[in-house]
């Protein structure tokens, strides 16, 4: 997929699953991510080669989201109110950065394995061993099905979000 469409995407069911801003807009950082790490020299015949290798390999992702998900809820205290957060910002800002920093970390790794989701259908990803693709090509990227499986997706979540939440609330 081109990043517009993985950044659209990846905003779209990280609002509808959440329905807040800034787990999406963490989210869209952490979208293109496995193709920023690999460079832009697309013609290249190496790019071609090591194009969806280690930078798209889940496990990574995954690692990350599962260390910053457990530095969130079991080294940071569960339910912080705002006495406690303004306390913890007079006596120990590191503490703050610490959380903030593991939170970003946790929805940036979201975005970039729903960045491989995004891929699946365009081509193969690694899935078991990082130089080994897997999947089937349903439509090559910038093609007009790219944009109506993007499309589709877009609508998809946001009506899973009207229909479960009921409402479209947005708040950060």
């Amino acid at each position: 997929m081109i990043w517009y469409n993985h950044r659209l995407t990846t905003v779209a069911i990280t609002v509808a699953a959440t329905g807040h801003l800034l787990p999406a807009i963490l989210a869209y950082a952490g979208s293109t991510l496995p193709d920023a790490v690999e460079g832009h020299a697309y013609s290249s015949p190496s790019y071609r080669r090591n194009h969806r290798t280690w930078s798209h390999f889940w496990p990574i992702y995954f690692l990350i989201l599962a260390a910053s998900t457990y530095w969130l809820h079991f080294e940071f205290i569960p339910s912080l109110d705002l006495s406690t957060l303004l306390y913890m910002l007079r006596t120990d800002s590191t503490y703050i950065a610490k959380e903030w920093g593991a939170f970003a970390l946790q929805w940036m790794s979201i975005g970039g394995l729903l960045h491989i989701l995004g891929d699946m259908p365009c081509g193969g990803v690694p899935v078991w061993k990082p130089r080994q693709r897997v999947g089937k090509r349903l439509f090559t990227v910038r093609s007009t099905q790219e944009f109506y499986f993007a499309l589709s997706v877009v609508l998809g979540a946001l009506f899973l979000r009207f229909l479960l939440a009921g409402t479209f609330y947005y708040g950060l």
